[in-house]
C-alpha cells in the first residue's frame, strides 16, 4: 500500500472524475458534429470549464511520492463509487466533494490546495446554475427583460418590460427565455477569471477582485444590449440571433473576459514563477 504514491492517486481520481463529468457533452458533440466541427466547438463544453478543469488538473499533479494512509483511500473509494452513478449532475457534486476535500487538506502543498479548490468551483457551477435557473427562473429573466426594456427607451417610446417580455406600443418586440438569460454567460466568465486569477496568486489581490467585478458588470451589459439589439426590430433580432451576430458576441465576450482578468493579474503576470512559488509557501 505505502508503494502506492497519494499524489498519483489524487490526480487519478481527479482526471477520471472531470472526464466522467464531461463525458456526455462530448460525445453528444462528436455524434452530431463530427470530430473537426465538433473541436471547433470545444466539444460542447465551454471553453471556460475546459481552462478551469486544465488548471486543476496541472495544479494537482505533483510528482513527490507520498504514501498512502487509510483516509486517501477511503475518500478516493467513495468518488469513484460516487462516479459510478450515471448521472453528470451527481458526477459534478462528486468531484466538488472531492475537491472541496482536498481543499482544506494541509497534508498537500499550497498548489494542490488551490488546483483543488478551482476544481471544487469548476464541478459546482452546473449543479448550482442548474438549480438557481429552475428557483429563479422568472424573476431572472423578469431582470433581463427590465434591463433589455430600459436600455431600448433611451431609443425608442414606450418601451416597457412585464415578466420575460420586452413590449412596445406595437405588441411584444421581444420574448426573453432561459438561453438568452446572462446568469449562465456570467458564470462561464468568472469561472475563467476565478481559476485564472487564483493560480497566479496565492491570495487574491484587490486588483483581480476589481477585475471580477468589472467582468460581472461588463458581461451583464453586453447581454443587455445584445436582448436590446433584438428587440429593435426583426431584421435586428435575425442578425444578432443569427450565427454571424452570436460568434460576433462571444468574440466580444471572450476578449474582453481575458483582457480584463489579465489586467487583474498584471502584477502576478510580470513576477518570476519562483517568486510566484516562494510566496505561496510562505501563505501556506
Amino acid at each position: 500500500m505505502a508503494e502506492i504514491g497519494r499524489n498519483g492517486l489524487i490526480f487519478a481520481v481527479a482526471l477520471l472524475g472531470a472526464a466522467n463529468a464531461t463525458l456526455r457533452p462530448v460525445t453528444s458533440s462528436i455524434h452530431e458534429l463530427g470530430w473537426l466541427e465538433s473541436a471547433g466547438h470545444a466539444f460542447g463544453v465551454n471553453p471556460a470549464v475546459w481552462v478551469a478543469l486544465i488548471l486543476a488538473l496541472v495544479g494537482l499533479h505533483a510528482r513527490d511520492h507520498v504514501p498512502l494512509t487509510g483516509r486517501d483511500l477511503a475518500l478516493a473509494g467513495t468518488a469513484l463509487l460516487g462516479l459510478t452513478i450515471p448521472s453528470a449532475t451527481i458526477s459534478w457534486l462528486v468531484v466538488a466533494a472531492y475537491a472541496l476535500a482536498l481543499a482544506f487538506d494541509t497534508r498537500l502543498d499550497p498548489t494542490q490546495r488551490t488546483a483543488a479548490l478551482i476544481l471544487a468551483v469548476a464541478a459546482l457551477r452546473a449543479p448550482l446554475i442548474s438549480a438557481t435557473m429552475s428557483l429563479l427562473n422568472e424573476p431572472l429573466l423578469a431582470f433581463d427583460a427590465a434591463l433589455a426594456a430600459s436600455a431600448l427607451a433611451l431609443f425608442m417610446e414606450g418601451v416597457y418590460a412585464e415578466g420575460n417580455l420586452v413590449l412596445g406600443p406595437d405588441g411584444a418586440r421581444l420574448v426573453i427565455l432561459t438561453s438568452c438569460s446572462s446568469l449562465a454567460n456570467l458564470s462561464y466568465a468568472l469561472l475563467f477569471w476565478f481559476a485564472v486569477s487564483r493560480t497566479l496568486m496565492p491570495r487574491m489581490e484587490r486588483r483581480a477582485w476589481l477585475a471580477g467585478a468589472v467582468i460581472a458588470c461588463a458581461l451583464v451589459s453586453q447581454n443587455v444590449a445584445r436582448l436590446a439589439l433584438m428587440a429593435t426590430s426583426d431584421a435586428g433580432y435575425e442578425i444578432i440571433h443569427g450565427p454571424s451576430g452570436r460568434l460576433f458576441f462571444e468574440l466580444l465576450m471572450l476578449f474582453m473576459v481575458t483582457g480584463i482578468t489579465l489586467l487583474g493579474v498584471r502584477d502576478a503576470l510580470a513576477k518570476h514563477p519562483r517568486d510566484r512559488a516562494a510566496v505561496a509557501a510562505r501563505s501556506a
